[in-house]
Order: structure tokens, then C-alpha cells, then sequence
């Protein structure tokens, strides 16, 4: 997260055909879960992603959260889904 590479292991919480919810274990004292869940639409579905992250230290965790982690999280966030996307309809990746 944020640039910083920490040995991490990720452990499902719930896992059904159209939901997935997993949250990681890592060192530190901050906080993450995650959900994608398959929605449905006139010809096809959508993936939608949920993260809920909290850093340690309330000031900076509110902080890092509005400037840097959320914008950075979204981008990681569509990268993902645009593999999974190319994934399930057949291309390669990059």
C-alpha cells in the first residue's frame, strides 16, 4: 500500500458465485477489507469493489486516507478490475 511492498497473506470472509470478500494480515496495526461483488446489467454484469481501509493514527490516517491512499487505492482498484475483465472475456494480460 502506498508504494510500500509488505509480506501479506489474504484470508476469504465470504465467497458465493457472485460475491467475494476477503481482508489481509499483515504487519502493522491499519485495517483493510475488501468485497466485489457481480451485479447483474442489460447484457453482461458489472464488478463492484468495495474497500474499507483504516491506517493507524487517527489525524494521519484521515489525513493519508483523503490526499494519497484513496486516489491510489481506486487506480490499483481499476487496474484489477480491468484485468479481471480481460481475464473473463478471453485476453491475454499484459
Amino acid at each position: 500500500m502506498a508504494g510500500v511492498s509488505l509480506p501479506t497473506t489474504w484470508r476469504y470472509t465470504e465467497c458465493d458465485p457472485r460475491l467475494v470478500a476477503y481482508e489481509p494480515k499483515s504487519p502493522g496495526s491499519g485495517s483493510l477489507t475488501m468485497r466485489q461483488v457481480v451485479v447483474p446489467t442489460d447484457g453482461g454484469s458489472r464488478v463492484e469493489l468495495v474497500v474499507d481501509c483504516e491506517l493507524p493514527g487517527a489525524f494521519l490516517s484521515e489525513l493519508l486516507d483523503r490526499v494519497y491512499v484513496e486516489r491510489r487505492n481506486e487506480r490499483e482498484a481499476q487496474n484489477s478490475l480491468e484485468k479481471l475483465k480481460d481475464l473473463l472475456e478471453g485476453r491475454p494480460l499484459d
